[in-house]
């Protein structure tokens, strides 16, 4: 740092401690930079002075206040700080450097002044392992993402070698790490990995720091940040937040770039030439060699990321929700006109109220829930076989009102008459295949719906064509009408040549040939 003439200094404490100008503005005003600024700044507050009292002071006596050191003698002759203890503590919620240098200086009188103190110390962290660099209070903070080394397994079926991925959790303060094989990077391996991984640790940090990767991020920009619905709720679900690491920033992700580094060398390379047969027998190998990991001496801090996660951060953690978050993914619907919205190709009911509400519904492999401006409004079981629908007796609406027409089978029966009996029988059909048959208005009017489109006879000629195949859904008879399969094309005429007087055959050339 250069060295600024005294006058300079005052005029640096006067524009920030009298006129209160910020320390961006007295950088540009005297054109100092911010970094000296605020380090005069910090100095100044430490000597405990009135910004009166420091302009009065003549040069030498202001600089011997703010800068201790430059008078001090040999630091040899001065008791150094215990640099591992301070090194563990630092990371203690609440700990500050200033905290840390009065405590020294209750033990040590004669010992170092505030400044340089923080430098020394600052100076041993900057030697230890690159993952205990930055500063991490504990509980704070968990950084994942994917090792870009993946491994193999064979599948026992077809011999055939697929890549399996390898997901890393690293708390900030301890270091520990928890490793877990997937099969891929899809939304539901990821989060399944970090509800694992909280349950490793024994509690939810306060944020995560993902990497920018798709099953986290859809956007980060300066100005927009969108994460992955499924993602977002598993995070309020754990009561955390989600900070993914800004773009073209490595020192955001530099603690779990180590941690990947350091599984690499410690945990893959150990297991590339062993045969695998599956993701969990991976995971069962991964395990022991994950805590020997963890249970290995830090250089310099004389303690394993296991007890540093014991005595740290296991207290600060968040509590373990009762259950493990169950992965659910978002859709955003509309009511139909039959009380129902559609979820994969299924039909879930929801009170009669809502039709033609959007509505937000979450859906996992057990349950649909739907909601309405945040109001659980129907809970269903969910559906696996296509075209199924589950509808609640107490969704249903009085002799079924649909919006503000009446609708019956009757109804639906008299319009699809004036078109044809084909037409007709295949409304039959559609209603009987459902559990009640106002689950099959929707499908009947959008059917019926296509005469707009295509003329009486074509619908009729679609309809009896689709009740041939059994097809009951409207794509199907659209893809009737758009093809016109409907139509009966004549069959070709194997026959080499047909009859004609003109033609010659084998037997005149024969006869040509005796004449000769």
């Amino acid at each position: 740092m250069k060295r600024l003439a005294m006058s300079m200094v005052k005029d640096v404490l006067r524009l920030r401690f009298q006129n209160k100008l910020s320390y961006r503005a007295i950088s540009r005003s005297l054109g100092v930079p911010k970094s000296t600024v605020l380090d005069y700044c910090t100095r100044f507050q430490i000597t405990g002075l009135s910004i009166e009292e420091g302009l009065k002071l003549l040069d030498n006596e202001l600089e011997d206040k703010l800068f201790p050191e430059r008078k001090a003698k040999s630091r040899n002759n001065r008791p150094l700080p215990d640099f591992a203890y301070i090194a563990e503590e630092i990371r203690k919620k609440g700990v500050t450097w200033l905290l840390l240098w009065q405590e020294y200086k209750e033990r040590h009188p004669e010992g170092y002044n505030y400044t340089q103190f923080k430098k020394y110390c600052q100076d041993y962290i900057q030697r230890l392992s690159p993952t205990m660099r930055q500063i991490y209070h504990a509980g704070e903070t968990m950084f994942v993402d994917y090792s870009g080394l993946t491994m193999n397994m064979v599948d026992a079926s077809t011999g055939e070698e697929k890549a399996v991925q390898i997901f890393v959790a690293v708390l900030g303060a301890s270091g520990a790490v928890f490793v877990h094989a997937t099969p891929n990077q899809k939304q539901s391996s990821f989060i399944l990995s970090h509800t694992l991984a909280f349950e490793y640790f024994g509690g939810v940090p306060r944020q995560i720091i993902p990497d920018n990767l798709k099953s986290a991020v859809i956007k980060n920009t300066r100005k927009t940040l969108e994460l992955n619905s499924s993602y977002l709720d598993m995070a309020r679900y754990y009561n955390t937040v989600i900070i993914p690491a800004r773009p073209n920033h490595p020192k955001d992700k530099a603690k779990v770039e180590q941690a990947v580094q350091g599984i690499q060398r410690w945990i893959l390379a150990k297991l590339r030439n062993r045969v695998f047969y599956g993701v969990e027998e991976i995971n069962a190998a991964i395990k022991p060699l994950m805590e020997q990991y963890n249970e290995k001496k830090i250089r310099g801090i004389g303690k394993s990321r296991f007890e540093l996660l014991e005595e740290l951060e296991r207290q600060e953690l968040l509590p373990l929700p009762k259950k493990r978050y169950q992965y659910r993914e978002h859709l955003l619907r509309m009511v139909h006109l039959d009380y129902h919205v559609e979820v994969a190709g299924n039909y879930y009911s929801v009170p009669y109220q809502y039709i033609k509400s959007k509505v937000d519904v979450w859906y996992s492999n057990t349950t649909v829930e739907i909601f309405f401006k945040g109001k659980l409004i129907s809970v269903h079981p969910r559906l696996f076989i296509k075209g199924q629908a589950s509808t609640l007796d107490e969704h249903m609406p009085p002799n079924h009102v649909l919006s503000k027409e009446r609708w019956s089978p009757k109804r639906i029966f008299f319009w699809a008459s004036k078109i044809g009996l084909n037409t007709t029988k295949l409304m039959k059909m559609i209603m009987e295949s459902r559990n009640h048959p106002v689950n099959a208005y929707r499908t009947c009017i959008a059917i019926l719906k296509l005469s707009d489109e295509y003329s009486a006879k074509e619908l009729e000629l679609s309809c009896q064509k689709a009740i041939s195949i059994g097809a009951f859904t409207v794509k199907s008879v659209k893809t009737i009408l758009k093809t016109k399969s409907y139509q009966q094309r004549p069959k070709k005429d194997i026959t080499p040549l047909n009859k004609h007087e003109n033609i010659r055959g084998k037997q005149y050339y024969k006869e040509e040939k005796e004449e000769k």
